[in-house]
Formats: C-alpha cells, structure tokens, sequence
C-alpha cells in the first residue's frame, strides 16, 4: 500500500506566502469530511449478525442485539491470552470474534457483521471507510472486509444478495504481541475500489471473521467510519 506523504521539513529558502498557497491548494484537493461512524458505545449501530457454521454452511441471523459469535465488550474479552484489554482510543466498547468453546472454536467457523439498509446512503456517498482492529492470540484466523454492490435481492433475511459480495481486503495470523498492544488502522479506498470491480456503486459491507480453531482466536473491531472526499489517495 502506498501513502501520499508530506514531509515537513524547515527550508529557509523557500517563500513562504508561495508554501502557504500550495498548503491551501493540497487541503482543497485532498479534504475529507467525516459523514457517518460506528464505535458500538450503545450497541450494535443498525449492524445485522450473523454467523456459518463450518458444517452445514447455512447463514443464519440471530437476535439483532446479540451475535452468536459477535460479543459486545468492555476491557478484556473473557479468554486468557487472546482480544485487546480495551476498545480503541480511550472507548468503552468495541466488538469481537469469540472463539471459545460454545462460539466459533472449530476451523472454519464465520461470524459475519454486516451494515444493513441504514447505512446504504452513507455508504454509496462515501469515498473512503477505516476502522480499527485487535488480533492478538496463537489461534487468530482472518478478518476480511467485502462489500456488495448488488441492491436487486430482497428475498432473504439480509436484503442483499450473498452471491454477490466481493472481498477486497484481509488479513490473517496473530497481528499484535499482546493485550496492551495498540490498535491497528486501515483506511480502505472505496472509489477505487468500485473501479477495480468494475461496478459504479457500493450498497453495503460487512466484516467477516474465520477462525483458525481453538480458544485464543478473538479478533476485535472499532471505530468503523466513512467519509466523503474530492480525491481519496490512499490504496487498499
């Protein structure tokens, strides 16, 4: 991935009213504006869950406000070595994977988080999404974000049509050495998402967790938030 940087550093030779103008010029061109987000504080933010198991593969969608595999959390996910020991940037309350015995501990096992229709308007205007993400534990499977672009299918519980959703990021194994390590952030490019699959509109996401097997595999995310800007420049 590569990031559009500036590099500040002090030139007495350069004017300073023509910096001035090219800093105001970049700020134009590159603005983002913050349009929607999620941080779970009061729940689960018009988000339905669901979860597949490895056998059979059939989705299923529990109550709105309790995800079979999805658990709401404040501090450390309830298993020993595994989950962050708070939600992102100093929050109450994030979102994880739970593998535990009873939850998704077997290989293969999918929790799915998916926005529905409430956010559909958000998203189709939003040129960019990030969120924040934990995982820490030896049995971390994958988290992967896939987007749908697809709004002609309302005959199932979940009015968009699984077969038409598209991953376009993921992430596998342990990514953080503990409890207390930091939080990670990935900002995706939606515009150019839409381009590279060749479809002009993104109707909706969803976060889909894989566990690996075994008790030490809870993978966390926060923070979800779209923006609206002139030009994205950061890549996926």
């Amino acid at each position: 991935m590569t990031l559009f940087r500036i590099n500040d550093r002090r030139n007495t030779d350069i004017n300073i009213g023509v910096a001035v103008l090219v800093m105001i010029f970049f700020n134009t061109l590159y603005s983002t504006t913050a349009i929607a987000g999620a941080n779970f504080e009061d729940g689960y933010y018009e988000w339905s869950l669901f979860y597949q198991t490895a056998t059979p593969s059939i989705y299923i969608e529990p109550e709105l406000n309790y995800g079979f595999f999805y658990e709401r959390q404040s501090g450390m996910t309830p298993s020993g070595s595994t989950g962050p020991s708070a939600a992102a940037n100093g929050s109450n309350h994030y979102i994880f994977f739970e593998t535990s015995a009873g939850a998704a501990n077997s290989e293969n096992d999918v929790a799915v988080l998916a926005a529905s229709t409430t956010w559909e308007n958000t998203i189709k205007n939003a040129g960019k999404m990030s969120f924040y993400y934990h995982m820490y534990g030896a049995d971390i499977g994958t988290l992967a974000v896939e987007v749908n672009g697809s709004d002609n299918d309302n005959s199932g519980p979940y009015p968009y049509p699984w077969s038409d959703w598209q991953r376009v990021w993921e992430i596998s194994g342990q990514q953080h050495s503990s409890y207390y390590a930091s939080w990670s952030k990935i900002t995706l490019n939606l515009d150019a998402i839409k381009a590279s699959l060749g479809i002009n509109t993104i109707y909706s996401v969803r976060f889909k967790a894989i566990a690996k097997g075994g008790y030490r595999g809870d993978i966390a995310i926060d923070e979800i938030d779209w923006e609206t800007s002139k030009n994205s420049t950061i890549g996926y």
